[in-house]
């Protein structure tokens, strides 16, 4: 899924959990970046029981390009649908020029 500079039409915020913590609702209001350019692309997920627990499963793909620090605990933000990111997975993919991430969209 490798895409073009021109192709990263979507804009996002990155936020960082604030909450030390580590609560089951945790907050996140510190704002790392704004604006990065990406791209946003639906990939399909669901959800699976497992014991008592709900475990959901990616849902969209975001590629952007390499930022060091974004991490796994992060959540990100399209103001355009207004759609929050709950970060799975973050890839550095092309020597560390580009990001793929994974992540599961947030209902609230």
């Amino acid at each position: 899924m490798r895409l073009k500079v021109g192709q990263y039409r979507d804009r996002v915020h990155v936020y960082r959990e604030t909450s030390a913590d580590g609560s089951d609702d945790p907050a996140f209001a510190t704002t790392l970046w704004r604006d990065l350019p990406c791209s946003i692309t639906a990939v399909g997920g669901g959800e699976t029981y497992r014991g008592r627990q709900i475990e959901a499963t990616v849902t969209h793909v975001i590629e952007m390009r390499y930022y060091a620090g974004i991490l796994p605990s992060m959540r990100i933000y399209q103001p355009l649908t207004q759609t929050y990111y709950e970060v799975s997975r973050v890839l550095a993919m092309d020597n560390n020029t580009q990001l793929m991430i994974q992540a599961t969209e947030v209902v609230l």
